[in-house]
């Protein structure tokens, strides 16, 4: 029989679960954060305030673990690549950036400053000439107006000029005021200028995005064990800290994560349909949707120059565990099941009589009860878990199936085979856990209807309970009306992409789909993330657990919040992976890499403080624009281009007075044979033309070239010899 709760409680058990606990938490998502409240009416202040310490001592212990995890992430970023780099995100003359450390973008900054002032006193110069000859022509000296500085044109506009030369001081003293406001402005501008100057060089003055250096130990991929799980546990560190919570006690994320960009919105659909083609997915429960749509290479952190898009998508359904559960006869009695014992299965062997392959996968385990409330039985299974006369059950969060299966058909339950995406099971065993909460809770996956004797805590209804998912990915071609693939599995989106590439002729394409976007979408999948992230770590709910007593953000869809942070941890825990790939130190590659394969070192971006960015082209139109200030303002500079302007204007006058006379000499070689086409019997004409053009082609046929000079008397003559 299955063991009831409230006999068996251990004398210390009663008085803790009478302690306060953790107020309800749900979502305000018009807000977004995260906001805690208490559904409890008629709590004491002194009950409301331990509630409150108890959740800031949950929030204190999640910092204070995630600043061991990310403490030291400055310090082990990745080498920098310096100088010239193209950034493939940006627009035109935005693209080139100029990356110096922190001592040689002082340096750099430091001359610009010192062209700047220099520029400001010579376009003084300028300014000067031109309005004392030009708009306020007046009489002063030349040496007079070459002594006039900028300082003796500021004098003059408030009244307090002094001569320092008393020969000049009558011709100074009709410096008119507005010299002097030409003076202001010219020093203005170029303060404003040396302000604004670095910020519109520099682009803003957020954290400086830089790009991986390529060394000899990076060797384009992982292949370290450790490290798959060490990026896992940084990005569920940083969803933790930064994601879940906003309070002020966590403002530091961006600088520490290392990652760029914020993390992308994806899209919550809640009107999919029960993504498998069998009757597995519980009734009145609708489907959660999530898509990533149109990620780019740079939301990723990868510089490329292909922009090929990413969507991905996962949907996720609750199950009806039933369908998936296979009972034991009683030993005593073939005809009686038992009761302690049942066998969960998400695979094809022992479903499928027509199965006889021998590669069987893993994809389920063993219970301890019948999972009720079924149609095998009536009882409640957390029931039998609650009580303490019992061994501790198992807490944990399963995987199905376990490890990566290339070909899931041959495997997988008939109910939940599906062709075009990856189909995984996540298996949620409650163990002994009691639920801090005032309301029966509704939700699927922590579905929770008795009271525990004496307490208001919530005993689970079922031993196991489990969300079943697929994932999809889909790929466009730099944008998302252009060609894009099904959605399917990565490696067939991937695959579809490379025909539309070699179609194309595009080889460097090719061996970026092949090499760069195949680990992206690998990278961000949430099967692998959580294959790799096991136990019930994942579950933001373990965050509220103290010793079995849990607390949940939401009472209907707590299951919803869940996927939805595996589903934003998983992009995460890509781009942390492609950080430890450009970090990977220890021994260096063997040299027989692909140059292809190796791509990757050198395209990850990353913020780091200790460097500065800057637009090169916008830098070098600057210098270009203050050294021509300079040079215009020395005197020789101006009376030389004047001078050369006069003498190509004289040149291009003359040169069209040449053309105009041959179109004119050529207009009349065209004109003679038309008049002999026209009166061929005009003896009058034939003789006159002869007489005055004896030597032309025109009348002697066997003469193809002539003279220009013996073809023409008079004063077409006199304008050739000209020429």
């Amino acid at each position: 029989m299955i063991a009831k709760p409230g006999g068996g409680a251990s004398p210390d058990f009663l008085p803790y679960l009478r302690q306060p606990r953790p107020s309800f938490a749900k979502r305000d998502r018009a807000r977004g954060p995260i906001v805690l409240e208490s559904r409890q009416e008629n709590v004491s202040a002194e009950t409301r305030q331990t509630q409150a310490t108890t959740i800031s001592f949950h929030y204190s212990y999640i910092f204070i673990h995630v600043r061991l995890v990310l403490g030291s992430m400055d310090q082990a970023l990745p080498p920098v690549y310096q100088y010239i780099w193209r950034d493939y995100s940006l627009p035109g003359y935005k693209g080139l950036v100029l990356t110096l450390s922190t001592m040689w973008g002082i340096v750099a900054f430091a001359f610009f400053a010192s062209l700047l002032a220099i520029a400001q006193t010579r376009f003084w110069i300028i300014l000067r000439y031109l309005s004392l000859h030009f708009i306020w022509p007046i009489h002063i000296e030349v040496e007079s107006e070459q002594e006039l500085s900028q300082l003796d044109a500021l004098r003059a506009l408030f009244g307090r000029h002094k001569d320092r030369n008393a020969v000049n001081s009558q011709s100074i003293s009709n410096v008119p005021k507005t010299l002097g406001i030409v003076a202001a402005i010219n020093v203005a501008g170029f303060f404003i200028c040396g302000i604004l100057a670095p910020l519109c060089l520099q682009g803003d003055l957020s954290t400086t995005v830089v790009l991986s250096k390529s060394t000899d130990t990076c060797i384009g991929w992982e292949n370290r064990p450790g490290s798959n799980h060490y990026t896992t546990q940084l990005a569920d560190s940083f969803f933790k800290k930064c994601l879940l919570n906003t309070s002020d006690t966590f403002s530091s994320c961006s600088t520490e994560s290392g990652i760029v960009g914020s993390t992308p919105q994806f899209h919550t659909d809640r009107k999919a349909a029960c993504p498998f083609p069998g009757d597995v997915c519980q009734d009145g429960v609708q489907p959660v949707r999530l898509e990533y749509m149109g990620l780019s290479p740079r939301d990723f952190g990868v510089n490329l120059r292909h922009q090929v898009l990413i969507s991905q998508r996962v949907v996720c359904a609750p199950l009806k565990m039933d369908q998936f559960l296979l009972l034991f006869p009683s030993p005593d009695d073939s005809t009686k099941l038992r009761e302690d014992k049942s066998f969960i299965w998400f695979g094809r062997k022992y479903h499928d009589p027509t199965f006889n392959s021998t590669d069987l996968g893993i994809w389920g385990t063993m219970l301890r009860t019948l999972n009720g409330p079924n149609r095998y039985s009536k009882e409640y299974s957390g029931n039998y878990l609650a009580s303490f006369q019992k061994q501790q059950p198992v807490y944990d969060l399963d995987v199905y199936p376990f490890g990566l299966q290339d070909d899931q058909k041959e495997t997988i339950h008939p109910g939940l085979q599906r062709d075009d995406g990856v189909v995984f099971i996540v298996m949620l065993r409650a163990g002994r856990s009691l639920y801090n909460m005032s309301a029966p809770i509704e939700d699927p996956f922590y579905a929770a209807h008795n009271t525990y004797p004496d307490t208001n805590l919530l005993i689970p209804d079922y031993e196991a309970t489990a969300l079943g998912c697929v994932e999809q990915y889909k790929l466009c071609w730099n944008n998302k009306t252009s060609p894009c693939t099904n959605w399917g599995r990565f490696q067939v989106a991937v695959v579809e992409m490379m025909a539309v590439a070699r179609a194309a002729g595009d080889i460097d394409m090719l061996y970026d789909l092949g090499f760069v976007y195949g680990a992206l979408t690998t990278m961000g999948s949430v099967h692998r993330y959580l294959l790799q992230r096991v136990g019930t770590q994942v579950l933001i709910s373990s965050l509220f657990r103290d010793n079995f007593v849990v607390s949940l953000l939401d009472y209907k869809e707590q299951w919803i919040l869940e996927v939805q942070a595996w589903f934003t941890t998983a992009f995460l825990n890509a781009r942390y992976a492609l950080l430890q790939i450009v970090r990977q130190v220890g021994s260096k590659r063997t040299g027989d890499e692909a140059e292809q394969i190796l791509k990757i070192c050198h395209s990850v971006l990353f913020q780091n403080n200790d460097y500065i960015n800057i637009n090169f082209i916008s830098l070098l139109a600057c210098i270009v624009v203050l050294l021509l200030v300079c040079a215009f303002s020395w005197e020789p500079l101006p009376k030389a281009c004047r001078k050369a302007w006069e003498v190509s204007i004289y040149g291009i006058g003359e040169l069209t007075r040449r053309v105009q006379v041959v179109y004119r000499v050529c207009k009349f070689h065209e004109f003679l044979p038309v008049l002999a086409a026209f009166l061929p019997q005009s003896r009058f004409f034939r003789l006159r033309s002869q007489a005055r053009f004896p030597w032309s082609a025109f009348w002697h046929g066997d003469r193809r070239r002539q003279d220009d000079q013996g073809l023409f008397s008079g004063p077409d003559s006199i304008a050739l010899q000209n020429l």
